[in-house]
Protein backbone atom coordinates (compact mmCIF):
# COMPACT_ATOMS: atom_id res chain seq x y z
CA UNK A 1 0.00 0.00 0.00
CA UNK A 2 1.35 3.46 -1.11
CA UNK A 3 2.80 5.39 1.78
CA UNK A 4 0.52 8.43 3.01
CA UNK A 5 2.43 11.18 4.03
CA UNK A 6 0.42 14.02 5.59
CA UNK A 7 -3.35 14.58 6.31
CA UNK A 8 -4.42 17.55 7.57
CA UNK A 9 -8.28 18.03 8.60
CA UNK A 10 -9.82 20.44 9.87
CA UNK A 11 -13.59 19.89 10.86
CA UNK A 12 -16.27 22.64 12.37
CA UNK A 13 -18.56 21.42 14.92
CA UNK A 14 -20.71 24.83 15.25
CA UNK A 15 -20.59 28.75 14.05
CA UNK A 16 -20.19 30.14 17.78
CA UNK A 17 -16.84 31.74 19.18
CA UNK A 18 -17.24 28.60 21.78
CA UNK A 19 -17.59 25.83 18.78
CA UNK A 20 -14.93 23.48 18.79
CA UNK A 21 -12.49 22.43 16.30
CA UNK A 22 -9.95 20.27 15.45
CA UNK A 23 -6.42 19.88 13.36
CA UNK A 24 -4.81 16.30 12.79
CA UNK A 25 -1.40 15.87 12.47
CA UNK A 26 0.40 12.66 11.65
CA UNK A 27 3.40 10.64 11.86
CA UNK A 28 4.79 8.02 9.74
CA UNK A 29 5.13 4.51 11.51
CA UNK A 30 6.47 3.74 15.03
CA UNK A 31 7.34 7.51 15.18
CA UNK A 32 6.61 10.26 17.84
CA UNK A 33 7.77 13.42 15.76
CA UNK A 34 5.19 14.19 13.13
CA UNK A 35 6.46 13.23 9.42
CA UNK A 36 7.99 16.41 7.67
CA UNK A 37 5.05 17.22 5.09
CA UNK A 38 2.67 17.23 8.09
CA UNK A 39 5.01 19.32 9.93
CA UNK A 40 5.32 21.84 7.58
CA UNK A 41 1.01 22.45 7.52
CA UNK A 42 1.64 21.93 11.20
CA UNK A 43 3.59 25.10 11.53
CA UNK A 44 1.47 27.30 8.52
CA UNK A 45 -1.72 26.03 10.79
CA UNK A 46 -0.07 27.52 13.37
CA UNK A 47 1.24 31.15 12.02
CA UNK A 48 -2.53 31.59 11.24
CA UNK A 49 -3.92 30.16 13.98
CA UNK A 50 -1.75 32.66 16.85
CA UNK A 51 -5.65 33.32 18.84
CA UNK A 52 -6.49 29.54 19.67
CA UNK A 53 -6.67 28.12 22.71
CA UNK A 54 -6.03 24.45 22.49
CA UNK A 55 -8.88 22.40 24.76
CA UNK A 56 -7.51 18.47 24.26
CA UNK A 57 -4.85 16.44 22.66
CA UNK A 58 -5.53 12.88 21.87
CA UNK A 59 -3.15 10.42 20.34
CA UNK A 60 -3.92 7.73 18.02
CA UNK A 61 -1.90 4.82 16.81
CA UNK A 62 -2.41 2.49 13.76
CA UNK A 63 -2.58 -1.38 14.58
CA UNK A 64 0.27 -3.05 14.92
CA UNK A 65 1.74 -3.96 17.93
CA UNK A 66 0.08 -4.16 21.57
CA UNK A 67 -2.57 -1.80 23.28
CA UNK A 68 0.10 -1.47 25.69
CA UNK A 69 2.50 0.03 23.09
CA UNK A 70 0.63 1.64 21.51
CA UNK A 71 -0.25 3.64 24.02
CA UNK A 72 2.87 4.32 25.14
CA UNK A 73 3.66 5.55 21.35
CA UNK A 74 0.34 7.90 21.29
CA UNK A 75 1.29 9.50 24.63
CA UNK A 76 4.73 10.37 23.49
CA UNK A 77 3.16 11.86 20.02
CA UNK A 78 0.79 13.65 22.18
CA UNK A 79 3.74 14.99 24.34
CA UNK A 80 5.71 15.98 21.20
CA UNK A 81 2.94 17.85 19.55
CA UNK A 82 2.34 20.12 23.02
CA UNK A 83 6.35 20.80 22.90
CA UNK A 84 5.14 22.02 19.61
CA UNK A 85 2.63 24.13 20.50
CA UNK A 86 4.36 25.40 23.67
CA UNK A 87 7.11 27.00 21.59
CA UNK A 88 4.87 28.61 19.13
CA UNK A 89 3.61 30.21 22.14
CA UNK A 90 -0.07 28.62 21.66
CA UNK A 91 -2.16 29.20 24.22
CA UNK A 92 -3.24 26.32 26.54
CA UNK A 93 -6.86 26.02 28.53
CA UNK A 94 -6.28 25.47 32.03
CA UNK A 95 -7.87 22.39 31.89
CA UNK A 96 -5.82 20.73 28.76
CA UNK A 97 -7.02 17.01 28.41
CA UNK A 98 -4.44 14.89 27.11
CA UNK A 99 -5.63 11.15 26.22
CA UNK A 100 -3.94 8.68 24.32
CA UNK A 101 -6.03 6.17 22.88
CA UNK A 102 -3.17 3.27 21.12
CA UNK A 103 -5.25 2.06 18.51
CA UNK A 104 -8.51 1.39 20.36
CA UNK A 105 -10.37 3.55 18.49
CA UNK A 106 -12.38 3.36 15.11
CA UNK A 107 -9.69 2.61 12.71
CA UNK A 108 -9.52 3.91 8.91
CA UNK A 109 -8.53 1.39 6.65
CA UNK A 110 -5.62 3.03 5.71
CA UNK A 111 -3.40 2.69 8.23
CA UNK A 112 -1.58 6.08 8.13
CA UNK A 113 -4.42 7.81 8.40
CA UNK A 114 -4.67 6.30 11.94
CA UNK A 115 -1.19 7.48 13.22
CA UNK A 116 -2.09 11.32 14.56
CA UNK A 117 -3.12 13.49 17.22
CA UNK A 118 -6.17 15.01 17.27
CA UNK A 119 -5.47 18.53 18.70
CA UNK A 120 -9.33 20.15 19.49
CA UNK A 121 -9.13 24.08 20.20
CA UNK A 122 -11.44 26.81 20.43
CA UNK A 123 -11.15 30.20 18.22
CA UNK A 124 -11.14 33.38 19.82
CA UNK A 125 -12.36 35.31 17.14
CA UNK A 126 -15.05 36.87 17.18
CA UNK A 127 -18.27 35.49 15.12
CA UNK A 128 -18.59 38.69 13.08
CA UNK A 129 -15.03 38.97 12.05
CA UNK A 130 -15.04 34.87 11.40
CA UNK A 131 -18.28 35.32 9.54
CA UNK A 132 -16.97 38.64 7.30
CA UNK A 133 -13.48 36.97 6.75
CA UNK A 134 -15.39 33.64 5.15
CA UNK A 135 -17.59 35.60 3.11
CA UNK A 136 -14.66 37.44 2.18
CA UNK A 137 -12.83 34.18 1.08
CA UNK A 138 -15.66 32.66 -0.71
CA UNK A 139 -16.43 35.52 -2.88
CA UNK A 140 -12.91 35.64 -3.76
CA UNK A 141 -11.97 32.06 -4.74
CA UNK A 142 -11.78 30.24 -7.59
CA UNK A 143 -12.71 26.49 -7.95
CA UNK A 144 -10.05 23.72 -7.15
CA UNK A 145 -8.70 20.56 -9.07
CA UNK A 146 -7.67 18.47 -5.98
CA UNK A 147 -4.81 15.83 -8.02
CA UNK A 148 -2.31 15.14 -5.33
CA UNK A 149 -2.52 11.53 -5.29
CA UNK A 150 -0.43 11.52 -1.54
CA UNK A 151 -3.65 13.54 -0.36
CA UNK A 152 -6.13 10.72 0.80
CA UNK A 153 -9.92 11.25 -0.48
CA UNK A 154 -11.50 11.50 2.69
CA UNK A 155 -8.92 15.03 3.38
CA UNK A 156 -10.10 16.01 -0.05
CA UNK A 157 -13.62 15.91 0.69
CA UNK A 158 -12.79 18.49 3.86
CA UNK A 159 -11.26 21.29 2.05
CA UNK A 160 -13.63 21.62 -1.05
CA UNK A 161 -16.31 23.86 -1.84
CA UNK A 162 -18.98 23.62 -4.42
CA UNK A 163 -17.27 23.57 -8.02
CA UNK A 164 -14.10 21.96 -7.04
CA UNK A 165 -13.19 19.05 -8.78
CA UNK A 166 -11.25 15.80 -7.48
CA UNK A 167 -9.53 13.31 -9.22
CA UNK A 168 -10.00 10.01 -8.35
CA UNK A 169 -6.80 8.30 -8.28
CA UNK A 170 -6.17 5.13 -9.34
CA UNK A 171 -9.45 4.19 -11.44
CA UNK A 172 -8.83 1.68 -13.98
CA UNK A 173 -10.59 0.42 -16.68
CA UNK A 174 -10.50 -3.08 -19.01
CA UNK A 175 -9.60 -1.78 -22.35
CA UNK A 176 -11.74 -0.16 -24.61
CA UNK A 177 -14.74 -0.76 -22.30
CA UNK A 178 -16.51 0.38 -19.41
CA UNK A 179 -15.94 -1.67 -16.81
CA UNK A 180 -13.28 -0.70 -13.75
CA UNK A 181 -10.31 -3.10 -12.91
CA UNK A 182 -11.28 -5.92 -9.79
CA UNK A 183 -8.02 -3.36 -8.36
CA UNK A 184 -10.10 -0.07 -8.09
CA UNK A 185 -12.97 -1.12 -6.62
CA UNK A 186 -11.67 -0.30 -2.83
CA UNK A 187 -11.36 3.34 -4.38
CA UNK A 188 -14.96 3.59 -5.20
CA UNK A 189 -15.71 1.93 -1.98
CA UNK A 190 -14.22 4.47 -0.09
CA UNK A 191 -15.57 7.25 -2.12
CA UNK A 192 -19.25 4.95 -0.89
CA UNK A 193 -18.09 5.33 2.61
CA UNK A 194 -17.52 9.30 2.12
CA UNK A 195 -20.62 9.88 0.62
CA UNK A 196 -22.22 8.41 3.81
CA UNK A 197 -20.22 10.34 5.90
CA UNK A 198 -20.84 13.51 4.27
CA UNK A 199 -24.83 13.13 3.57
CA UNK A 200 -25.30 16.62 2.56
CA UNK A 201 -22.37 15.76 -0.35
CA UNK A 202 -23.91 15.75 -4.17
CA UNK A 203 -21.61 15.01 -6.92
CA UNK A 204 -21.09 14.98 -10.53
CA UNK A 205 -19.16 12.21 -11.45
CA UNK A 206 -17.18 13.11 -14.96
CA UNK A 207 -15.44 10.81 -17.06
CA UNK A 208 -12.53 11.81 -19.39
CA UNK A 209 -10.36 10.20 -22.21
CA UNK A 210 -7.28 10.15 -24.49
CA UNK A 211 -5.95 9.94 -27.52
CA UNK A 212 -8.91 10.28 -29.22
CA UNK A 213 -8.25 13.98 -31.54
CA UNK A 214 -12.54 13.23 -32.08
CA UNK A 215 -13.16 15.37 -29.05
CA UNK A 216 -17.07 14.86 -30.11
CA UNK A 217 -16.48 11.44 -29.18
CA UNK A 218 -18.02 11.11 -25.85
CA UNK A 219 -19.84 7.49 -25.62
CA UNK A 220 -16.83 5.38 -23.68
CA UNK A 221 -16.85 8.26 -21.33
CA UNK A 222 -20.00 8.46 -20.73
CA UNK A 223 -20.52 4.89 -20.10
CA UNK A 224 -17.73 4.62 -17.76
CA UNK A 225 -18.92 7.49 -15.71
CA UNK A 226 -22.80 6.07 -15.81
CA UNK A 227 -20.63 2.67 -14.29
CA UNK A 228 -19.75 4.62 -11.62
CA UNK A 229 -22.83 6.29 -10.78
CA UNK A 230 -24.43 2.99 -10.75
CA UNK A 231 -21.68 1.69 -8.51
CA UNK A 232 -22.56 4.00 -6.15
CA UNK A 233 -26.01 3.28 -6.33
CA UNK A 234 -25.99 0.02 -6.10
CA UNK A 235 -24.27 0.43 -2.59
CA UNK A 236 -26.89 2.76 -1.39
CA UNK A 237 -26.49 5.97 -2.46
CA UNK A 238 -29.46 8.03 -3.41
CA UNK A 239 -29.40 8.77 -7.07
CA UNK A 240 -30.35 12.70 -6.12
CA UNK A 241 -26.79 12.91 -4.56
CA UNK A 242 -24.74 11.62 -7.54
CA UNK A 243 -24.73 12.23 -11.51
CA UNK A 244 -22.52 11.88 -14.15
CA UNK A 245 -21.34 13.32 -17.40
CA UNK A 246 -18.42 12.28 -20.33
CA UNK A 247 -16.17 14.46 -21.85
CA UNK A 248 -14.24 12.80 -23.92
CA UNK A 249 -11.20 14.49 -25.09
CA UNK A 250 -13.04 17.47 -25.29
CA UNK A 251 -11.11 18.83 -21.73
CA UNK A 252 -7.62 17.49 -21.65
CA UNK A 253 -4.87 18.62 -18.85
CA UNK A 254 -2.51 18.22 -22.09
CA UNK A 255 -2.50 18.33 -25.89
CA UNK A 256 -3.75 15.83 -27.70
CA UNK A 257 -1.93 14.00 -29.32
CA UNK A 258 -0.18 13.40 -25.95
CA UNK A 259 3.84 13.07 -26.03
CA UNK A 260 4.46 10.21 -24.03
CA UNK A 261 1.87 7.66 -21.42
CA UNK A 262 2.58 9.52 -19.08
CA UNK A 263 0.34 12.42 -20.66
CA UNK A 264 -2.00 10.03 -21.77
CA UNK A 265 -2.46 8.73 -17.91
CA UNK A 266 -3.08 12.22 -16.87
CA UNK A 267 -5.86 12.78 -19.54
CA UNK A 268 -7.30 9.69 -18.88
CA UNK A 269 -9.11 9.98 -15.84
CA UNK A 270 -12.44 10.37 -13.23
CA UNK A 271 -13.33 13.14 -11.70
CA UNK A 272 -15.88 14.23 -9.06
CA UNK A 273 -17.27 18.17 -9.19
CA UNK A 274 -18.90 18.90 -6.03
CA UNK A 275 -22.34 19.90 -6.58
CA UNK A 276 -23.57 20.50 -2.87
CA UNK A 277 -21.48 20.12 0.19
Amino acid sequence: MKQLYFILFLNFFGNTISAQEKFEIFFDFNASIPNQVSLSYFEKWMQNNKNVEILELHGHCDSVDTQKYNLILSQRRINEVLRILTENEIQMHESLKMVPFGKNFKQSKIQAENRKVVVFYSNSISENENSSVANLSLSNRKPILFDDPLIPLREKITRVKKGDRIRLEGINFHFNTFRVVKESEPILDELVEVMNENPNLKIEIQGHMCCNENTKELQLSIQRSRFIYRYLNLKGIDKKRISYKGFGTSKPIFTIPEKNEEERAKNRRVEIEIMEN
